[in-house]
């Protein structure tokens, strides 16, 4: 083979290798592909931890003009051989990851918020909203539509993200009744664990500024028909 030929061979292989990694950094291939070496990003780091150590995860992401929408769910990280207790691998992830923080929830530990930290600044910030009382039985996709009429700034998910993750469910069968529940712990209590093996349930995008909505989605259980 001339020299020629193998520039554009190389060439070629380089575009490729460029464009795969490109597509993984924005979520639009499956994680299960979505590797470099050694290397998984956030979601597929987190339904490991949360198979080792039965837990499930909701994943709050913001954004700024310029930024990515799912900035901190495109991450790549390196895990450790060396297994650790969950509270160790989470606090290695703040420290790993720009703007991450989490909160284990206080009513089910079982339940554990990934949430980028410069949330905790932005007013109006639906998902901290409280709902005085709810009664609801339906799909994830309706629950989200009832909570939009109440007046909380949430939106449903959009054809862009249909394509970029193949698990999304806005079919998924949620019930809840509460009285005085945040719209955090209302959406993460609607979802029946049972039968379950997705480990993240649902994921909220918010852009940061006043009057922002947060679009929101519901994975699938991963359970097969």
């Amino acid at each position: 083979m001339n020299q020629r030929k193998v520039n554009t061979v190389a060439g070629i292989v380089t575009l490729a290798a460029t464009c795969l990694f490109s597509l993984a950094m924005l979520g639009r291939i499956p994680m299960s592909n979505a590797q470099v070496g050694q290397q998984i990003l956030l979601p597929r780091l987190l339904e490991e931890l949360g198979s080792e150590h039965d837990r499930f995860f909701t994943i709050e992401g913001a954004w700024h003009d310029g930024e990515a929408m799912n900035n901190i769910e495109s991450q790549w990280l390196q895990r450790s051989a060396k297994r650790s207790e969950l509270q160790d691998e989470l606090e290695q992830l703040r420290h790993s990851i720009r703007n991450f923080t989490y909160e284990i929830d206080k009513a089910n530990p079982r339940f554990v918020h990934i949430i980028d930290a410069r949330l905790a600044a932005q007013e109006g910030y639906g998902l901290e909203r409280t709902i005085d009382s709810i009664n609801f039985v339906g799909t994830g996709g309706e629950l989200v539509q009832a909570l939009i009429k109440r007046g909380i700034p949430l939106s449903p998910l959009t054809l862009m993200s249909i394509h970029e993750n193949s698990s999304f469910s806005d079919s998924i069968q949620v019930r809840i009744n509460g009285e005085r529940l945040e719209v955090r712990d209302l959406l993460t209590r609607s979802i029946p664990l049972e039968q379950r093996t997705n480990r993240i349930l649902w994921v909220a995008r918010t852009k940061l500024g006043q009057g922002e909505v947060s679009y929101i989605y519901f994975q699938g259980t991963g359970q097969k028909n």
